[in-house]
């Protein structure tokens, strides 16, 4: 009889034995990573074009295994990931830090951040990014090209140049990149505020082939230092 007890008293063991590890076996099958994002999208409103933005997207592994970054993918070659957590325990929070260079843009953009992970439910996430690009100055065109040219012959192009900032600007210095180009603006002159000034630049090349020039006007401007403007042009000989 005793024997028989003891017999009980050990299968029962290896039974509760059996249910514990397949208990703790199904509870790691099932436990997963889950990704909360603090915020899905920055604006920064109004920016001037000069400047690089910065922000660090937030997020929270609230699930119960490790969360992983496994790839992020900008949607332009104007923003770049200098780092980013790539391994997030449950619990903790992550970051990626984030670029934009608006240099190249005017208004009202959207650009936007792929984030992929192993969360199975949200394997991939959208950060966007936004901001209006405020330029003090906008140039049309933005350079100046010589349609035709021919050697000893006069060639012109004309360049707008609108101040849009509330802040009238006054022409410090002018610099060309030879004495080839002539300009119908000089020192002293005032780009005024709201308001349009076109620039008329003249070449007489003296030889055939192309024309590649610079004109940079200095300013008194406390958004703008200077305006760098490129020209081009190709001289040929008129028959």
């Amino acid at each position: 009889m005793k024997i028989k007890f003891q017999t009980y008293k050990i299968l029962n063991f290896l039974l509760l034995s059996s249910l514990f590890v397949l208990a703790s076996s199904q509870f790691q099958i099932f436990a997963q990573p889950k990704i909360k994002m603090l915020k899905t999208e920055k604006n920064w409103g109004d920016v001037n074009y000069q400047h690089t933005l910065s922000e660090e997207i937030k997020f929270i592994n609230i699930g119960d295994d490790t969360l992983k970054i496994i790839d992020i993918r900008p949607g332009c070659g104007c923003t770049v990931v200098p780092s980013y957590s790539s391994q997030v325990a449950p619990g903790d929070t992550g970051s990626i830090s984030i670029k934009l260079n608006v240099k190249t843009y005017t208004g009202q953009i959207t650009k936007s951040v792929n984030i992929f992970t192993t969360d199975p439910s949200s394997a991939h996430v959208t950060y966007l990014l936004k901001c209006n690009v405020i330029r003090p100055f906008v140039i049309i065109p933005r350079y100046i090209s010589f349609d035709k040219l021919y050697v000893g012959q006069e060639g012109t192009a004309n360049t707008i140049i609108k101040n849009t900032s509330n802040i009238d600007a006054t022409i410090k210095n002018i610099e060309t990149s030879s004495n080839l180009l002539e300009l119908n603006i000089k020192e002293g002159d005032i780009i005024k505020s709201g308001e349009s000034m076109t620039i008329t630049t003249k070449v007489v090349p003296k030889e055939k082939g192309h024309i590649r020039e610079t004109i940079k006007l200095i300013l008194d401007h406390p958004d703008e230092e200077f305006i760098e403007l490129s020209a081009y042009g190709r001289a040929i000989i008129k028959n």
